[in-house]
């Protein structure tokens, strides 16, 4: 390893085997900690990166007392930046290829996971992504120039991330139908339990907050899609008990573009 840990993250994984963690498009490094029977997860983000990681490890916390997922181990930062200690989620990812043959089973638990997230108490809730605030995120990140067009979908590539975000403002829907949102539903980033098909716990929350039920709706539907077969989205919306909105769909599938 290239770098040095804070003490007390030392201390919290002394004896244990490292593995470096591929899975999913996170922008920190992210290490699977073993021993013997016991798991854990180190997440480390540059200096730059670490307020999104001290926002996860806030979030984390937070949603500990409404939903499954990780428990903070420590989190520390320093010059280098931060570092995120936290306990496994048990379970397989959505994608995982153990549920090739029961697909129409993880359709079921995908919308039981969203039905957890949505129905869980938003009044206290200190995570404010709402669209206003989403879309300045979207402004600023513009002007600085980290949205990365070579990489957006299909219908927009060879468009200009200026007239892009543009024509996303153009898009916004009229109303917002506001919930505690996962911020990232797709598949990777819920957990399965094989024997049972219950959905085990949630991970990768850095975008968790307030917002419109379709920040998730749109991000899981396109997830599914990409991991399993279109065929499946109709199922998607049929167990979450809602019909899609195309509108919604589409603003903010585009604006998960600029993030």
């Amino acid at each position: 390893m290239e770098f040095s840990l804070p003490p007390s993250i030392v201390d919290h994984i002394a004896g244990y085997t490292w593995e470096k963690d591929d899975m999913g498009l996170s922008l920190n490094d992210v290490y699977r900690l073993t021993q013997g029977a016991q798991t854990r997860y180190l997440k480390i983000a540059s200096r730059y990166h670490a307020p999104e990681l001290e926002g996860e490890a806030a979030r984390i916390r937070w949603l500990g007392a409404y939903l499954p997922v990780p428990q903070v181990v420590d989190f520390a930062s320093d010059e280098q930046g931060a570092y995120l200690l936290m306990t496994a989620v048990p379970g397989k990812m959505a994608c995982d290829e153990i549920f090739r043959d029961r697909i129409p089973e993880v359709v079921a638990a995908l919308a039981d996971g969203l039905r957890q997230f949505h129905a869980a108490p938003i009044g206290d809730c200190p995570f404010n992504k709402r669209r206003r605030v989403q879309l300045e995120e979207a402004r600023q990140r513009l002007q600085k120039g980290l949205v990365n067009v070579d990489e957006f979908e299909q219908q927009w590539q060879g468009r200009s991330v200026v007239s892009l975000y543009e024509e996303l403002r153009r898009m916004q829907p009229d109303d917002e139908d506001l919930v505690l949102t996962h911020g990232d539903f797709c598949l990777p980033n819920m957990l399965i339990d094989p024997a049972t098909m219950a959905v085990t716990g949630f991970i990768d929350l850095g975008r968790a907050g307030i917002s419109d039920r379709y920040t998730d709706l749109a991000l899981t539907a396109r997830s599914l899609g990409y991991n399993w077969g279109r065929q499946y989205i109709p199922l998607l919306f049929d167990a979450y008990g809602i019909g899609p909105d195309p509108d919604k769909m589409a603003f903010y599938l585009l604006l998960d573009e600029f993030f």
